[in-house]
């Protein structure tokens, strides 16, 4: 075949195309393990900064703080019921993956999709946060959060703390939004002005707004040249500490006054 022939061209392109693709592919299988540890980490990383156990930057231990301090729970947003011991090890749920499964998440609609998710996964984790490691009952609660800002879905932690009124802290370890602008959900101004703020009211119904005067202690100030993603902020905590989110299991803990009853009997690997 002529070396400078057309056809050996494509057949030499072609073949490079193949063998590249082939070491990509192999590459990111390689990989995955490694990408998901990785991922698995950050998200517990986060939940430590949203407990208040560690700063962005800390160099601690982030396993093992997280094993010796946070309780992960499974629990049915349908019913509000701890359903952890339903599986052998809770870390390995992913209730995101749930939203392609029939019959695993719900459909939501209209009004009540105050926050944009147009799926719901009927399980999620609840980390329930010791102050010591011999502690029988939680010092606060950590709930995965997530809602539609101006460019993407914003997801994060918030915390509670043990009177399941009050905020502890927030974070965010996903979003697209605008740097300088909707990004600023990042900053640690923002996020500086969510512990001990009022969450919830003795009834039980979400009293946080996202506002430009943030005059109460139930007021968060917005961002600046942010609306969008401020009120996309206040929707996703109304949403999923309300009715359709964790709201039953928060009426469940309120009425039994159990608090995380048998925190040390959860297999946390």
């Amino acid at each position: 075949m002529n070396k400078d022939s057309i056809g050996n061209t494509f057949f030499i392109a072609l073949s490079l195309c193949l063998v590249c693709s082939a070491v990509v592919a192999l590459a990111a299988i390689g990989l995955k393990p490694i990408q998901d540890r990785n991922k698995a980490l950050d998200r517990k990383k986060n939940v430590l900064i949203a407990a208040g156990l560690i700063k962005r930057g800390d160099s601690a231990n982030i396993d093992q703080l997280f094993q010796k301090m946070v309780v992960d729970k499974i629990v049915d947003l349908e019913s509000g019921q701890d359903v952890t011991s339903e599986y052998p090890s809770p870390a390995a749920f992913d209730p995101e993956a749930t939203l392609e499964e029939k019959g695993k998440y719900r459909q939501q609609e209209g009004k009540e999709d105050i926050a944009t998710l147009k799926k719901r996964e009927n399980r999620a984790h609840v980390y329930l946060v010791k102050t010591s490691e011999s502690d029988e009952t939680p010092s606060k609660y950590v709930f995965p959060v997530r809602g539609k800002g101006l460019w993407s879905t914003m997801k994060g932690f918030l915390s509670l703390n043990s009177d399941l009124k009050t905020a502890s802290g927030i974070t965010f370890y996903e979003d697209g939004e605008t740097p300088g602008l909707g990004g600023e959900i990042n900053s640690a101004a923002f996020q500086a002005q969510w512990p001990d703020k009022r969450i919830l009211d003795d009834s039980g119904k979400v009293v946080l707004k996202v506002s430009k005067t943030a005059s109460g202690d139930s007021e968060i100030a917005s961002l600046s040249g942010a609306t969008i993603t401020s009120n996309g902020v206040q929707f996703m905590i109304q949403y999923w500490l309300g009715d359709a989110g964790f709201g039953k299991y928060l009426q469940n803990l309120q009425a039994s006054g159990l608090r995380g009853a048998g925190l040390n009997q959860v297999d946390r690997r």
